[in-house]
């Protein structure tokens, strides 16, 4: 790694130690792109915390007066955004509490606060909520009727195919370009784990959050729940930094707090081993997250090297080919029957005019004659793509 890296990785630590800084202080007399680590540090996020770190180092004359400039612009821009974000979060949060309905608040909007301290340091760009099924209509509603409407077009494919659909949170509602995803699972059926959501809810705790009653996961659903939402961008082979920067603050801040006796159980109870201890691998290695031997056993054995090559590349900003993914064909297994399936093949291959209008986002009809064929042709080498995949896989 290129000590530019090394100093990103070295600067998001909420209570850094004087270790860290001294490392930090080594790293500024090797850097010797700029620019490069600039916009780095700003592109995963890490600006903020570069610039909190600055007056601590005694080497911070050797940062170009520009890069310190750009820096504090990631620092004030972070602060104003979450501003707006709480401002709405605190309205949402009252009118929830006063309709009785239960809410978890979850990553940016709870952690800039309980874990970060400094609102300024957290980059979100939403608020996530999560809410029992049951509530999550009437949830919907309230939202409406303070002023927030869904920002998503209703799908114009055939019924038969959207009722199969699954859907981990609703389309946001959005007012004044603040957006709100309400939940009410935390991933899909298809999905080779299954968190329990009644164990779950029933283990929140209840806090104030930016000074309103809120549940909250306790620390070790918390801290397996970041490693399920990072799992998912490793699909794509593009991390998601700050969900690093969050597990590694949540495990050097309150490692001796956490049940990693009850951690372990869990894990093993809702199958997410393999979701889970990579990234407490790479967390350890590459972020000096705080780990206790028992669990540092237990990743040496479920340590990946395919996701410690795209983390790498990934803070590099390298872009890597993503390979087709079955993930394309796995709704297919909700219908049953032959004649079901073809069904739906042939329907997503020759949609409706309505939904190819509505997905490629053309409205002069007469271009449908170019369209359909690239459909056609998109999922026969879609296809050759995903069985060679497969292959190799296998």
């Amino acid at each position: 790694m290129r000590p530019e890296e090394l100093f990103i990785l070295s600067s998001i630590h909420v209570s850094p130690s004087q270790e860290d800084l001294k490392k930090m202080n080594l790293l500024l007399t090797q850097i010797t792109d700029w620019n490069y680590l600039t916009q780095l540090a700003i592109s995963r996020q890490a600006g903020p915390f570069i610039f909190k770190k600055l007056p601590l180092l005694s080497n911070q004359n050797l940062v170009p007066e520009a890069s310190k400039k750009q820096l504090q612009q990631t620092w004030y821009k972070t602060l104003s955004r979450s501003m707006v974000l709480i401002e709405h979060y605190i309205k949402v949060a009252i009118e929830l509490n006063m309709a009785s309905i239960p809410f978890i608040a979850m990553k940016g909007i709870y952690l800039s606060e309980w874990l970060y301290k400094e609102i300024g340091l957290r980059q979100f760009s939403d608020i996530d909520l999560l809410v029992k099924e049951d509530d999550g209509t009437k949830v919907l509603e309230i939202l409406k009727q303070i002023g927030y409407i869904s920002c998503s077009e209703i799908s114009t494919l055939p019924v038969f195919i959207t009722e199969k659909f699954e859907y981990i949170h609703y389309p946001p509602m959005v007012q004044n370009g603040v957006s709100i995803e309400i939940h009410t699972r935390l991933h899909l059926n298809i999905a080779p784990y299954r968190v329990n959501l009644e164990d779950l809810w029933l283990s929140t705790e209840e806090k104030l959050v930016h000074n309103v009653p809120t549940r909250v996961f306790n620390a070790e659903h918390l801290l397996i729940t970041l490693c399920i939402h990072l799992d998912k961008h490793f699909v794509s082979k593009k991390y998601q930094f700050t969900c690093f920067y969050d597990i590694t603050n949540l495990l050097n801040e309150f490692v001796t707090e956490i049940n990693w006796n009850d951690f372990r159980s869990v894990c093993t109870k809702w199958k997410v081993d393999e979701q889970v201890y990579p990234y407490l691998f790479l967390a350890n290695k590459y972020f000096g997250a705080h780990l206790p031997e028992q669990i540092l056993r237990d990743i040496r054995i479920n340590s990946n090297e395919k996701f410690e090559e795209i983390f790498i590349k990934s803070l590099a900003g390298i872009e890597m080919k993503v390979e087709p993914s079955v993930s394309y064909f796995k709704t297919i297994q909700f219908f049953h029957g032959t004649k079901a399936k073809l069904k739906y093949v042939f329907t997503m291959i020759f949609p409706p005019p309505a939904y190819l209008m509505q997905s490629y986002k053309f409205k002069n009809k007469y271009l449908l004659i170019v369209y359909y064929p690239y459909r056609f042709f998109f999922a026969i080498k879609l296809g050759v793509k995903v069985i060679l995949c497969k292959l190799k896989l296998d």
